[in-house]
């Protein structure tokens, strides 16, 4: 089988084109003087990219200016330059820990202190809902990680999630904002949900309006935990009181184009920009790799090949290691096994696929093996990459717009 070592940089390297433009500090920057933003008086960055978002935002902060900076852990590259008066805690994700109750209680104080005649800038991404969280009285840190882990292992989407997530919070939903005193908030988001929205980003942690889809039914494999938490639903309404903005500065799709339009100018022809939570809130990721195999398959259709969203897994009951990027990838291996001239790069925008330090992974037509189908029956796709050589590392990007898959036939 002959490699193709240049196939995989030409990838990677759209890939990391994609990642670029979609990167937190560029879009608040770009978002802040767009819309012709003065001094900020008080800042809240939630997620995992809310390091990058402070440093778009630091031409606008003066020393009166006050802020508090939530992240996951080891997700500030540089700390010298975040912004001075920023407050900073880092918590856990994807599933929750005491840091992140820490940093709900935190937020909450914060967003109360504000006076009448303040104003309020939100920096929200992906992330946020598990990084910041405030419980009632009556259920505790242990049912809210149940529901995190049993909810991911059962395949549900990350919209459905954060709904189930928002059930058990007092900040989530619009609630965070009810406690809101002062004149005006405006919100940035980078969206790492299907459809774009605000009221489903973190949950709606920086939204005035309630969820959508709130007070759906608890699912039967979650709803013994909710009724050992004694959840109470707590009536979702709008916050009302200040003039409010909401707006998505970044999203997959920009990230897509992005790919598309470098890949153009080097002289490729784009077969495939395509939008995977297009026609439904989440995507088995058996129906993603079988639709993603046929379209690859067709020996007629040559040059770049791009999708984006965030596929759903269907854990066993003991996985092995490795993430839905990963997973995905050894799927795509399969099926351009044998292929000469084919590469394709699976992996989240974040920086992360899963409980692993990668991204994701860059496979080709030798990657696949016979043992890897038994890899892939035990949620074991990271340690066959890994000893295959093909797993992505790049470390946390300052983006969080779900996941961006490029494939390059020739």
């Amino acid at each position: 089988m002959k490699k193709t070592p240049r196939l995989n940089e030409i990838v990677e390297s759209l890939w990391r084109t994609g990642v670029a433009a979609v990167h937190g500090e560029y879009a608040v920057r770009k978002a802040l003087r767009e819309e012709g933003i003065g001094e900020i008086g008080h800042l809240a960055a939630v997620g995992k990219a809310a390091a990058a978002m402070c440093q778009g935002a630091d031409g606008f902060l003066t020393a009166r200016s006050r802020g508090l900076l939530v992240t996951k852990y080891n997700h500030i590259d540089d700390p010298d330059r975040l912004p001075k008066n920023i407050q900073v805690i880092e918590s856990a994700h994807p599933v929750p820990d005491r840091n992140s109750l820490l940093a709900g209680r935190k937020l909450l104080d914060f967003v109360e202190s504000i006076p009448e005649t303040g104003s309020l800038v939100m920096l929200v991404s992906g992330g946020a809902s598990a990084l910041a969280e405030l419980l009632p009285a009556n259920t505790g840190l242990d049912e809210l990680q149940q529901v995190t882990r049993k909810s991911i292992a059962d395949g549900y989407g990350i919209d459905q999630i954060n709904r189930f997530r928002c059930r058990l919070s007092r900040i989530k939903g619009g609630r965070l904002l009810q406690n809101f005193k002062g004149r005006r908030v405006t919100t940035y988001a980078l969206s790492d949900v299907p459809n774009d929205d605000i009221r489903v980003i973190g949950s709606g942690i920086g939204s005035d309006q309630p969820m959508p889809g709130d007070d759906m039914d608890i699912p039967e494999s979650i709803r013994p935990i909710f009724a050992r938490a004694g959840e109470t639903r707590q009536s979702p309404v709008a916050a009302t009181g200040f003039d409010y903005r909401g707006r998505v500065i970044a999203s997959n799709s920009l990230a897509r184009n992005a790919v598309a339009e470098q890949a153009m100018r080097q002289g490729y022809r784009v077969i495939v920009n395509q939008d995977l939570n297009r026609n439904q809130s989440s995507q088995e990721i058996g129906w993603v790799s079988k639709m993603m195999s046929e379209q690859l398959d067709n020996p007629d259709q040559r040059g770049i090949y791009i999708w984006g969203g965030e596929p759903t897994i269907r854990l066993p009951d003991h996985p092995g290691c490795g993430g839905r990027n990963q997973h995905l990838a050894l799927l795509l291996a399969r099926a351009i096994h044998g292929m000469d001239r084919v590469a394709v790069i699976v992996a989240g925008t974040d920086g992360t696929d899963g409980p692993t330090p990668y991204a994701g992974a860059i496979v080709d037509g030798g990657t696949w093996s016979a043992d890897a189908q038994q890899a892939l029956e035990h949620a074991d796709s990271g340690t066959f990459l890994k000893n295959r050589g093909a797993l992505f590392h790049c470390g946390p990007t300052g983006a969080n717009v779900m996941d961006l898959v490029v494939g390059l036939k020739t």
